[in-house]
């Protein structure tokens, strides 16, 4: 009996290292941002068969002890064998919570990177219709069948609307972020006491953190 558990103990101890090896590919590639749609499938499948693994471990462990505590005087000079099967089944046991603590840590890495991309396609889209929407707003506006529109007897009225667009954007991208630096590096120290100053400052930096403009 104790022989056929100790070959248990053996094979399950090559499947930890097989494991291992798994987890490590995963790891890999994870870190190098390949297969990520795959990656969440392949962890809980890794999970899912850990968790059987340490449960095997556990109970085998608890038997093990119980029948050495009750049987001694049967087990007699394989009394230090039993032991070290106890101990064998305890490293591969912590080995398996270790393998599942890793498990845990790459699927966080893993939602956050995807959650990162989501937050940056979000960003990107809210450009684009910080964008068009201004435009679109423009061509319904001028669009309208109504006599004695703006700029509709103006030869240049389209230079006049995209000097405007042109005006806005350039206020959004470089004069934000001139006018916060300025803030941080010269306004502050010069009126850093006043109250008002602080009110102007605190809506800047809500309207920077609004466009997203000096978030890394």
């Amino acid at each position: 009996m104790l022989r056929s558990i100790s070959d248990a103990v053996i094979l399950q101890v090559h499947l930890l290292e097989h494991y291992q090896d798994s987890i490590d590919s995963l790891e890999d590639e994870l870190f190098e941002l390949k297969k990520l749609r795959s990656t969440p499938a392949e962890i809980f499948k890794f999970r899912k068969n850990l968790l059987k693994m340490k449960k095997v471990q556990m109970r085998a462990v608890f038997v093990l002890e119980e029948f050495n505590k009750s049987e001694s005087k049967l087990i007699g000079d394989d009394d230090e064998q039993v032991e070290h099967l106890i101990a064998e089944l305890g490293v591969s046991a912590r080995s398996t919570t270790s393998l599942l603590e890793r498990l845990d840590t790459r699927f966080n890495y893993h939602s956050t990177i995807k959650n990162d991309s989501m937050n940056n396609n979000l960003y990107v889209l809210s450009l684009l219709s910080g964008i068009f929407l201004p435009l679109n707003l423009i061509v319904g506006f001028f669009g309208m069948n109504t006599n004695g529109m703006f700029l509709s007897n103006n030869q240049k009225g389209t230079l006049v609307v995209v000097n405007i667009l042109l005006a806005l954007f350039i206020l959004l991208v470089i004069g934000l972020p001139t006018l916060h630096f300025l803030d941080k590096k010269i306004l502050s120290r010069l009126f850093g006491s006043s109250g008002l100053y602080s009110k102007l400052s605190k809506k800047l930096e809500s309207t920077s953190e609004d466009f997203n403009i000096f978030k890394s």
